[in-house]
């Protein structure tokens, strides 16, 4: 029998008020293999939190490790989907928001997907580490250039779950994008067009620019630079936006 541990981070639910938690405990998975990160008031990264889920789960002999965000809405295909292909290393459902999927997408042939709801086959990937460079933003992307780098195909499962994604909610307008949110993301594609092979540096350079001249319309243009560029000033405005 395969064991499977369900790694949650908390963002803003308790552990009894996640949708998520809520929805493996109603459909009989064991406590035991659920492994809550609060990250409520910690702020750690979450790179780093997905590390310690991977460490966890290799420490306990675990199979696979499935990574979920607190506000996932999971269907009982979807938890039964989790038993099926079981030598691929790595499973992505298809996560609609707002009954619209918004991943897996395809760009120029390259599967980019979110990181909530996926499942590692951890032997063989063994070799896996998330870069501790990222804090909120890009991890996906640091996986999806991992994949691309080692041969590693994915394969997407037919289940869906229903997800209140935090990216989306600046599709209705750059203007929704606080100026932490721009910065988190400038960063994350700074790191990740480093790491990129070179045919998909391009469309981190695009996304790049994006930020930098969405950050140059704003008059408080300085100060969230220099937040930027400052570990220490970085944490106090973290600290105050929580």
């Amino acid at each position: 029998m395969i064991k499977i541990l369900f790694g949650i981070v908390l963002y803003s639910y308790t552990p009894k008020k996640s949708p998520t938690y809520s929805h493996l405990i109603n459909n009989n998975i064991n406590p035991d293999d659920i492994y809550l990160h609060d990250n409520r008031e910690e702020n750690i990264k979450l790179s780093t939190v997905y590390n310690d889920f991977l460490n966890f789960a290799n420490e306990n002999s675990y199979d696979y490790l499935v990574i979920l965000d607190d506000d996932t809405f999971l269907s009982g295909e979807y938890l039964k989907s989790l038993h099926s292909n079981l030598n691929c290393s790595v499973l992505i459902p298809n996560l609609t928001y707002e009954h619209k999927i918004i991943s897996p997408l395809k760009f120029k042939g390259i599967l980019r997907f979110c990181m909530s709801g996926i499942r590692l086959h951890l032997s063989k990937l063994n070799s896996l580490k998330f870069s501790e460079n990222y804090s909120l933003y890009g991890i996906d992307d640091y996986l999806v250039i991992f994949l691309i780098k080692n041969k590693i195909k994915v394969k997407i499962s037919g289940a869906y779950i229903e997800h209140e994604l935090s990216t989306i909610r600046g599709i209705q307008g750059t203007n929704s994008y606080s100026d932490f949110k721009c910065i988190e993301l400038l960063r994350a594609h700074i790191l990740n067009f480093k790491v990129a092979p070179l045919f998909l540096k391009i469309f981190y350079f695009k996304k790049i620019s994006f930020f930098l001249f969405l950050l140059f319309k704003r008059r408080n243009f300085l100060e969230p630079m220099k937040i930027f560029f400052s570990p220490a000033q970085r944490s106090m405005y973290i600290q105050e936006k929580d």
